[in-house]
């Protein structure tokens, strides 16, 4: 395959598209409105930790989803939401035939994928939302690890059927990189900052 890292290798970098520039939240980069500051792992423990006053772990963010508690809902849902958004943006680029998500937030099952999916159909054109099937991972969080151990021959045969693998919703950033075996092919991966994106899962 051929990884596609662009001309300064910044290629990708869906954690920093403007989903609302008038929000709040300033992002590492120094702007307000990027998609990581809403739709990832980090900014839903944020959220909670700000609604509920205290401390929250990737660990206390599954159990009191776990429990049904109203406001780790509506957090998810807000965040997936966004991901998804962001990830139909970028897909009426890409036109994949899969998305595959992991993380951290895929351990919260149909709470994650769900609004994840809602915000992809608002983001895409009905045929793409029709033809666009987006799943979970069963390596969750150690997506990224697998992939960077995979390279980027291993990610070039992974993204061979259209396949677009995100590891949406990661710790700290949302990051993609592109495979592209064939012209029909391209596979897309989030990864954290400052770590090559090469073969990530």
């Amino acid at each position: 395959g051929r990884l596609v890292r662009g001309a300064a290798g910044s290629a990708g970098e869906i954690g920093h598209l403007p989903l609302d520039p008038g929000l709040s939240t300033v992002c590492r980069c120094g702007r307000r409105g990027c998609l990581e500051t809403v739709g990832s792992a980090e900014s839903v423990r944020a959220a909670l930790a700000g609604a509920l006053h205290r401390d929250v772990g990737t660990a206390d963010v599954h159990d009191l989803i776990a429990a049904g508690h109203p406001v780790a809902a509506r957090v998810l849902e807000d965040a997936g939401e966004a991901l998804g958004g962001g990830l139909g943006w970028l897909s009426m680029v890409v036109d994949p035939a899969e998305i595959v998500l992991g993380g951290p937030l895929t351990a919260a099952g149909d709470a994650w994928l769900g609004p994840v999916e809602r915000g992809f159909r608002r983001a895409v054109l009905p045929g793409v939302a029709r033809r666009t099937r987006i799943t979970l991972s069963p390596l969750g969080e150690s997506t990224e690890a697998v992939g960077a151990l995979a390279g980027p021959g291993e990610a070039g045969r992974a993204g061979g059927s259209g396949r677009m693998a995100s590891a949406g919703g990661s710790d700290t950033a949302l990051r993609t990189a592109f495979s592209a075996p064939s012209a029909a092919a391209t596979k897309l991966t989030a990864t954290p900052p400052r770590t090559t994106s090469a073969g990530r899962l």
